[in-house]
Parts: C-alpha cells; sequence; structure tokens
C-alpha cells in the first residue's frame, strides 16, 4: 500500500501527505484515463490518416477495448504497410 501511494503521487506530481487512500486512487483512475482518452485519440487520427478504414478510439484505449478482437484478416492487410 505504502508503493502504491507513493507511485500515485509520483503519477499526478503531487505530494500524499493530505489526501486519503481513496482520493489518491480516485485521482490516479481520472489521470490513467484522461492520457489514454489523449492516446488513442492520438492513435486513431493518425491509422486513419495513414489510410487504415473504420477506425475508432475504442480501438486504442486501454479501458474501453472488448476482450474479443474484431479484427478480421482484410483489416490486417488494410494497416499493412502503414506502420
Amino acid at each position: 500500500m505504502y508503493k502504491f501511494v507513493w507511485e500515485s503521487a509520483g503519477i499526478l506530481g503531487i505530494l500524499p501527505y493530505s489526501l486519503s487512500f481513496h482520493q489518491l486512487s480516485m485521482m490516479r483512475e481520472a489521470c490513467e484515463h484522461e492520457r489514454w482518452d489523449r492516446l488513442a485519440y492520438d492513435l486513431a487520427v493518425y491509422a486513419s490518416m495513414k489510410g487504415a478504414k473504420n477506425v475508432t478510439v475504442n480501438q486504442f484505449h486501454k479501458f474501453y477495448q472488448d476482450n474479443k478482437s474484431d479484427l478480421t484478416n482484410e483489416k490486417l492487410r488494410s494497416l499493412k504497410g502503414h506502420f
């Protein structure tokens, strides 16, 4: 738990002394979601600029991906040569 508190404080860039564990964990989760939102959007825009079809942000987002992949051979072939 000590390690989690200080890792979270490092991720958030704050000192954890005045915060409860619950507050710190909620702030860390929100920060991670926000960072994944940005990254997923940037990756989706990049993939669509490179010619990939039917690209959504959720395909790149860690927290919103489905357990089963909807990638087919045709979709994988459309990405070939772009990355």
